[in-house]
């Protein structure tokens, strides 16, 4: 049974980063519901803002300001690196990303909570036999 993270409309970019972490990736240029999430390794910042500003705005949720979710983003995956890549001759703001997999553990130290209870996509073949046992996965 996968356990969902209770959010509330002032943590819009919690519920935000744990979507884009329960879906496997990000839905940037599509809808919800027309496209296939795609994790990126590498994402232009302001990129990642106006999809979470689009996603609050699907949702009626309140919207945080770019530095305070830039901020609640590298706390809720700490090992994503701040990078500024050039492109064309111009520095960019973007985050690098770890694997899909280590994003989902970061979150779920970060909420305190063990992430294959949480994330239905989270592989179980990594998951220590003692800790299938305890929750009565065979």
């Amino acid at each position: 049974m996968v356990k969902v993270v209770s959010t509330q409309p002032s943590y819009s970019a919690h519920h935000y980063v744990y979507e884009v972490l329960r879906n496997g990736g990000f839905f940037i240029g599509g809808s919800d519901n027309d496209s296939l999430p795609v994790w990126h390794k590498q994402m232009p910042k302001n990129v990642m803002y106006q999809d979470y500003m689009s996603w609050c705005e699907k949702r009626d949720e309140r919207l945080f300001d770019k530095a305070v979710f830039c901020r609640v983003v590298s706390m809720l995956i700490v090992s994503v690196e701040n990078v500024r890549p050039y492109v064309n001759g111009v520095s960019q703001r973007c985050y690098r990303f770890p694997t899909l997999r280590q994003a989902q553990e970061d979150f779920s130290k970060a909420s305190n909570v063990e992430p294959e209870r949480i994330f239905a996509n989270y592989p179980i073949d990594i998951i220590p036999p003692e800790l299938l046992k305890k929750y009565g996965i065979q």
